[in-house]
This record gives structure tokens, sequence and C-alpha cells, in this order.
């Protein structure tokens, strides 16, 4: 099942200080390793928690043994520009201010205008860094030369107001981002030079204004005294007043503008992501009267093509819905909440997939504003199970098999590449963890996969205690799609059990 790392990632309030690295893209990589030794050095002597920030997960292949360990253990922000630019937008929504003053800041440096600025990918993507590392907490950002990581630290540490260290080393001068030293150095409180070349080269091209706040080591002393106090004495300046909250309920929700009337039925959602027994539970769900379930009213496939999962047996315009749908999510929950209703179920819900709600901030604003709304999460322990059954589905567009139509003969074995079973790995407990931080405050059941198939009259028994509804004796309308054998299923398993030898992941190819 799902660790106590997973389950406390978004703590909303965290008992030791935290620490975010930010330096490239990819963690782990083989030639930081020393850093990573150095900086779990300081970060035990500061008794503060420790993450890596990154957008990639490596191929585990090449990783020594220590390297492995470290997989997954990073705070990971997935790369998509639908989520991105999401992210722009709640900060906006919610740091405006500080949006504007960030974009000034950066068009004195750059000469593009906010507009232009907001044009800009890798600024779309430095802005979900902000809202990722606000939702974990952090009390302090450190960032390692002028990489592709070090935008996002500017980022962070302006629109949080977070005390912040750059590191800057020999490569430093000859990036690309060179462009916005004045303004690392401006920013930060602490500012780690080197060797005496690259402290040198600082102070020439930033003069006395850098000199005060720069000490020079050498690349094996970052955990040096000198620089443990002055980390120290940053984590414990008193944040100003108009400093914005950090933690869950900052990040991933807007503040409720709005209380909801009280429901003639109660709301519920089934959240989950694919492959995760929705399907099978929604199909028998929607078998009864006195619940009404729709399906993925926010998928963003169906409603490009026009197509709406309403509630079974209502009529409705699509058109109008979808209408509804684009110009105001709240209000398109407060319909369906009043047509199941008027249908005489006491229970109303709908389908949610981890990537639906995350595009759009107006569906979770609408439900986490819902006070009696109660949550239905999927989850499913086998990860490789979960991401064998995607990538199939993926690769033949079956989603769905009705209980009792004919099976499908075995189909070939397929390869899994090992970075991206990596990476579908971190993502589901990043998402995990970001739901259930989302919904702390309502009443939530966790359901796991395996519960769900193989012992489903002990599931219903107790979904129906939770929902408060006898469900009495619930039958599958759909059957699964493919082999439990990993053998006879995936075509590469042994090089993807050797690859996650030594990862937190490996028991999963026993």
């Amino acid at each position: 099942m799902t660790s106590g790392i997973e389950r406390s990632l978004f703590a909303g309030r965290p008992g030791r200080p935290r620490l975010v690295w930010l330096s490239r893209a990819v963690f782990p990589l083989a030639d930081e390793a020393s850093w990573y030794a150095q900086l779990d050095e300081l970060a035990a002597d500061l008794g503060a928690e420790l993450r890596a920030v990154h957008t990639v997960v490596p191929d585990p292949r090449p990783l020594a043994a220590p390297l492995r360990a470290r997989l997954g253990s990073g705070l990971f922000v997935p790369q998509n520009p639908h989520l991105h630019r999401n992210d722009v937008a709640h900060c906006q929504r919610t740091l405006g201010a500080r949006c504007e003053r960030l974009l000034a800041a950066l068009e004195r440096v750059t000469g593009l205008s906010p507009a232009e600025l907001l044009h800009r990918p890798e600024l779309h993507e430095a802005f979900s860094y902000a809202r990722w590392i606000r939702a974990w907490g952090a009390d302090l950002v450190w960032s390692h030369g002028l990489t592709e990581g070090s935008l996002p630290a500017l980022v962070t540490a302006h629109l949080l107001e977070l005390p912040r260290v750059v590191v800057l080393d020999a490569a430093t001068f000859d990036s690309a981002y060179a462009q916005l030293l004045p303004l690392h150095v401006e920013q930060a409180q602490l500012v780690v030079a080197i060797g005496a070349h690259v402290h040198d080269a600082l102070l020439a091209r930033c003069g006395a204004s850098a000199a005060a706040k720069t000490v020079l080591v050498l690349p094996d002393a970052i955990a040096s005294p000198t620089v443990r106090a002055a980390v120290a004495r940053a984590l414990a300046m008193p944040r100003p007043a108009s400093a914005p909250s950090r933690g869950p309920d900052a990040a991933f929700v807007a503040p409720r503008r709005r209380s909801s009337p009280p429901r003639a039925a109660r709301p519920f959602v089934v959240l989950g992501a694919e492959r995760t027994g929705s399907n099978m539970l929604v199909s028998m769900l929607q078998v009864r009267v006195d619940v009404a379930c729709a399906g993925e009213l926010f998928n963003p496939r169906l409603i490009a093509e026009h197509n709406l999962e309403w509630l079974p047996h209502r009529s409705a315009s699509t058109e109008e819905l979808l209408r509804l749908r684009q110009a105001d999510p709240a209000a398109l929950l407060d319909r369906l909440w009043a047509d199941g209703a008027a249908g005489g179920a006491t229970l109303v819900g709908f389908k949610l997939l981890y990537g639906h709600g995350v595009i759009d901030d107006r569906i979770l604003d609408a439900l986490q504003a819902e006070p009696d709304l109660v949550v239905i999460h999927l989850l499913r322990a086998d990860r490789l199970q979960r991401w064998l059954s995607l990538a199939r589905s993926l690769a033949t567009d079956e989603w769905f098999a009705a209980a009792g139509a004919p099976a499908a003969a075995q189909s070939a074995p397929i390869e899994l590449a090992p970075q991206a079973t990596a990476t579908e790995f971190a993502l589901g407990e990043l998402f995990e963890a970001r739901y259930r931080a989302t919904f702390a405050a309502h009443r939530s059941l966790e359901l796991d996969y395996e519960d769900l198939a193989q012992h489903l009259p002990a599931s219903a028994q107790r979904l129906g205690a939770f929902l408060g509804c006898d469900l009495g004796v619930m039958t599958p309308r759909s059957r699964k799609t493919g082999s439990r054998d990993l053998a006879r299923s995936i075509a590469n398993l042994g090089e993807l059990r050797a690859a996650f030898v030594g990862t937190r992941w490996a028991g999963l190819f026993d």
C-alpha cells in the first residue's frame, strides 16, 4: 500500500524546516552525486528536510546503487503545458501583486514586456515549480548554478518571499541563463562562490552589492561551518506579515468565494488515475435508482469530440452543458447535483481522473467548496500492473470491456521503457498525495483496485457504510482487459527487473 512518506508529502504544517534544491531538470544525476551527499549532511546538521525539485525522472539503468536509492525521492513537477498554464493563472489569482513585481524585474533585465514573458514556456514551467513548492511548504530555496533550475528558483523565492541560497560554479557564466545573474544575486541572502576564479568573476560583474553576501568555498565545502551558519540564519529570519501562506490549502485551491446551498442529494466524486477500477465502479453505481453517477465530465478528449457523459437516463442538451462546462464548471456541477436529485437519487456524483482535475482549477475549487462532498478515492498499490494496463489501453484504445462480451485473444507482450516506467510510478505517487491534501477536510474512502476486483462483496459493504446506504449485491458490468502474468505481458520484464534493483519500486517486479 502507499507509504507514510507519500501520505505526508504535502503536510499542512511540516515538523521540520524544509529546504528545496533546484539544479538540473533530471534527478538524480551521476555528475551531481557529490552534491547530494553534501546537502544531505547540511540538512542533517540543520535538522531539516531536503528535496530536489525536478521535471525529468532518469532512466534507472545507468544509475549506480546510491543514486537508484534516490529515485523517486525528489519533488516531481510534471511537464504538461496545460498544467503549466493553469498554474500561472493560479499564481496570478492568488499572488497577483508579487507576479506583477516579478514580471517587472524580469522586464528590467531582459527587455521583454510582461506579455512577451508570459508567452515563454520556460516561465510557465517556473510558475508550476513555485506552486508545487508552495504546496510542499518549503522554508528556503537553494539553487546550484545558472542551469535550467535557476529560473524556477528565482520565481519561487520571489512569489513565496522565501530566503534563497545561490551556489555559483565554474560553468555558471557560460549558461544561457547568465543574463539573469544580477537578479539572482540581488535576491539571495547568501551567494556561495566555488573557487577563487568564480568569486572574482562574480564581483567583477555585480560589484560591491555581491561582496557583502558572498562566501568563497572549495567544491567539497558546501556543508562548511560558514555556509551552515549562514543558512541557519536565513531559516531563522522572520517571515514578513505580507508573505503568502504556504502548504496545500494555499497552493492547491483558491480561497472559497461562495457558500454552497444545502443539497437535496449528497454529492460525491469517484476519484483516481486511469486503470484503477473506476469504470467498473461507476458502471455498477449507475444501475441503482438511488444513486446518480455521471462519467468523465471533464475529459478534454470527450469534450473536444462534443461528447459529454451525463447522468444515465437523464435527458439534457449536450450543447448547453458543453457551454456551461467551458464557462463555469461550478455551475455545471450545480446542474449535476440538481438533475440527479430531481430524478430521485439521494447520492449524486461523477468520475474525475487525476489529470482532468489539475488543468482547470475551477473544478477543484468548486468541489472543495462543497462541505458535504464525499470522496471515493480509487488507488492501485500494484503500480506496475496499473502502468501495464494503461500502456496496453493507450496502444489499443480499448478502455472498457463489457462483462459477458467475448474475450479478446491474448495480445502480444509489450515493452515498457524503464524511464517511462519510473516516471509513471513517480507521477502516480505525486497525484495521490496531491489529491489527499486537496480533500483533506472532506470525508474520504480509499479503495484499492485489488480489493475491489477480488473482494467485491466486502468492498461493496464498506462503500455502502461510507455512503450511508445498503448497496446490496453489486455485479460488475465490465471485465478485465489483460493478463496478470507479467512474463506473458511484458516483453522486456528481465530488463525492467534489473533496472529497478535497489529502487523503492523494486518489489513491484517480484
